[in-house]
């Protein structure tokens, strides 16, 4: 026999790839189909959120074929919706989810892990399933559908973390610049005397003066703030309580300078109900004393902006007109579910899970 040339060996080739393609039965019955995109996320999302319920948006006839290649020479077909209800049993460790799974028969063979009595034993024998399934390559899209914007992927990464998010990173590369400063400067007076009739949350240019006041140790911009302003801790349980922003500004700033004296310009305990919720005067003289008596340098923490949103609008208003930075493409979807899936509050895991429910239903 002769050489093939080059358009004999494709058609040889091509052969060679109908061969071992031989489709299924199972896909040439009527009333089934490949599974599409939103059924993998489904089936991703029910397994890393134990929901059972989005196991019924998928189409049962909806096939997950993997047929013999250079690794194998096994068929593994599973339905989507069985995969599903798999993965959640597994997820939730309750045995009745495997019920749900519908075995499939075919001539070559199956070897579809996706079985009742693997399902079964896995959870009675608390074993670890090495494969979870995925829908990274499909979250721009999915995200998008369910009408999260960048504005939203902010706000769940600022809750994840307040430091280490794309505002507050940006705020780091200005934060030490003689323009941000003279623009804080700039900003309002809000002193006032005490009085609780006007105690009242804090406002965006009252926070981002406190932020720059630490940032650049200047004491006197804690004077511009009212002494009937508060921030609120909240954590994912809730929130913990509002406090003073002036009486945090000069405590922060004393234990800084290592300054009992600047404690002496906090509004007494007595004088106010926020005031009485954070650290006192005599309290925080005493830390400021043993900090210099140590050498310590004390820590102001997080922005005490309460979502991304705010922090974001304080820095427009600044003339900073796109205030992100990103360490890759930004909205970076992967890390938004990320936090969903590990670190998420009820509320916010509730809110994605609506959004899941409500795209198209394949049941039908």
């Amino acid at each position: 026999m002769g050489k093939l040339g080059p358009m004999g060996l494709s058609r040889m080739l091509a052969r060679l790839a109908g061969c071992l393609a031989i489709p299924t039965l199972l896909l040439g019955q009527a009333g089934t189909r490949p599974y599409n995109p939103h059924e993998q996320f489904y089936t991703t999302v029910a397994s890393d959120f134990g929901e059972p319920k989005l196991c019924r948006k998928i189409y049962p006839g909806a096939v997950d074929e993997h047929r013999p290649d250079f690794g194998t020479t096994e068929w593994r077909v599973a339905y989507k919706q069985s995969e599903c209800y798999f993965y959640v049993a597994l997820a939730t460790k309750n045995p009745t989810y495997c019920d749900s799974i519908e075995p499939i028969t075919i001539p070559q063979g199956n070897h579809s892990e996706i079985n009742k009595a693997l399902c079964t034993e896995t959870i009675r024998s608390r074993s670890n399933f090495q494969y979870q399934p995925s829908a990274f390559h499909i979250l721009d899209q999915m995200m998008t559908e369910m009408g999260y914007v960048a504005d939203d992927a902010l706000n769940l990464l600022y809750m994840q973390s307040s430091t280490n998010n794309p505002v507050s990173r940006f705020y780091r590369t200005i934060n030490q610049s003689p323009q941000l400063r003279s623009k804080i400067e700039a900003l309002p007076d809000y002193s006032e005397p005490p009085s609780e009739e006007k105690v009242r949350a804090a406002k965006e240019d009252e926070l981002i003066t406190e932020l720059v006041a630490l940032d650049y140790h200047l004491p006197a911009l804690c004077r511009k703030l009212s002494p009937n302003a508060y921030f609120e801790i909240v954590f994912r349980q809730g929130p913990v309580g509002r406090f003073s922003l002036r009486n945090e500004c000069f405590h922060s700033s004393a234990q800084y300078a290592h300054s009992p004296e600047l404690c002496g310009e906090m509004t007494p305990k007595a004088a106010l109900s926020i005031a009485r919720n954070g650290i006192g005067m005599e309290d925080c003289q005493k830390e400021a004393a043993t900090m210099r008596l140590h050498g310590n340098l004390g820590d102001h923490g997080s922005p005490l902006f309460f979502n991304a949103r705010s922090f974001v609008n304080t820095l427009r208003k600044l003339g900073y007109e796109n205030p992100v930075k990103s360490e890759g493409p930004f909205p970076n979807w992967a890390d938004v579910y990320l936090y969903l899936v590990f670190y998420a509050g009820p509320n916010e895991k509730r809110e994605f899970l609506r959004r899941v429910e409500a795209l198209p239903d394949f049941t039908n």
